[in-house]
Formats: C-alpha cells, sequence, structure tokens
C-alpha cells in the first residue's frame, strides 16, 4: 500500500531539505509534492486562503496515492485552513499516514533561511507572520522532531516510523 508522508513546521525549519532528501531516498515510486511550489503556480499566491492551491495539492496527493505512488507532501500547511484537505485525503486513504512536524525555534528558522538560496526573497518580518500559520495538527500519530535532530537522524526517524526502506544517500 501507498504511504502518505506529511513534512510540516514553520519556515526555514528544513522541510524541502528532508522531504528532498527522503525523496531522493525512496527506492519504491514517489511522488514529491512541495506546498510553495504549488502555491507560486498562481500570481496570488500571497493570499493566505488561497483555496485553489489547497484543491490542487489534495488532487495530487489522492491521485499519487491511487496510482501506486508513495506521497511525501511538505509545506507549513496551516492546519486551520488544510484540515478540511487532509480530512478529505484520509477519509480516501485510511492506512500508512505519517505526519512529522519540524519543532524549530524562530532564531533557528532565521540561521537556516540563511543558507537557503530564496533567502533575498523574504526575511525575518515575513516569516515571523508565517510562524502564526504552523502548529501542530493534532492527527493521533504526528511526530514531533526537535531543532537538534540533523538530517541523517530526521531521515533515520522518518523511515524507522513509516518502515520506509530508503536507498543510502551514497
Amino acid at each position: 500500500m501507498s504511504k502518505l508522508i506529511v513534512i510540516r513546521g514553520p519556515s526555514g525549519a528544513g522541510k524541502s531539505t528532508v522531504a528532498a532528501e527522503l525523496h531522493k531516498r525512496c527506492p519504491n515510486p514517489a511522488l514529491l509534492i512541495n506546498e510553495d511550489k504549488i502555491r507560486f503556480m498562481f500570481n496570488n499566491w500571497q493570499e493566505p486562503a488561497h483555496t485553489a492551491s489547497k484543491q490542487l495539492a489534495t488532487a495530487m496527493i489522492l491521485q499519487g496515492l491511487k496510482s501506486g505512488f508513495d506521497v511525501i507532501y511538505e509545506g507549513i500547511s496551516n492546519v486551520k485552513t488544510y484540515d478540511k484537505y487532509f480530512r478529505q485525503i484520509l477519509d480516501s486513504h485510511e492506512n500508512d499516514n505519517y505526519f512529522f512536524y519540524l519543532d524549530v525555534s524562530f532564531d533557528e528558522s532565521l540561521k537556516r533561511h540563511e543558507t537557503r538560496p530564496e533567502k533575498s526573497k523574504f526575511g525575518a518580518e515575513e516569516m515571523s507572520k508565517w510562524r502564526d500559520y504552523a502548529s501542530l495538527a493534532g492527527y493521533a500519530d504526528e511526530t514531533i522532531i526537535p531543532e537538534s535532530s540533523s538530517l541523517e537522524d530526521t531521515i533515520n526517524l522518518i523511515q524507522k516510523i513509516t518502515k520506509l526502506t530508503t536507498n543510502s544517500s551514497e
């Protein structure tokens, strides 16, 4: 059965890095979906309640799972506005759903942001506003990953919890 792996957390937490590395190592057919890339497809991407991007992400996730792909989805995914879509996905795909939250302080997010290619596109002020959107989803099996977890430790933890055998990065 296909697995759904959702990686959430505040801006600058490392979601994209973790998701891309996990995707690269996945030996099964896998689909990587990045919330920001979907939002940026629209010219009004800054609208907080961007319904079309949520609907598109949901359709992509459901189609990927239906087609037999493991789906790795990453984004801030504000639970207040995404819960309806996550519920729709969970109603259609009842098993092998895993939620991970990268719990990173604002100071650490800012440090990590300085290493990102998009660091000149936005800064501390925007990240502070977006931080309010990042919170625990409240799903029973959501795993909190602390900021002290290295990339390798985070990948290993996700692999262990999801029973996803990954290819070595070497």
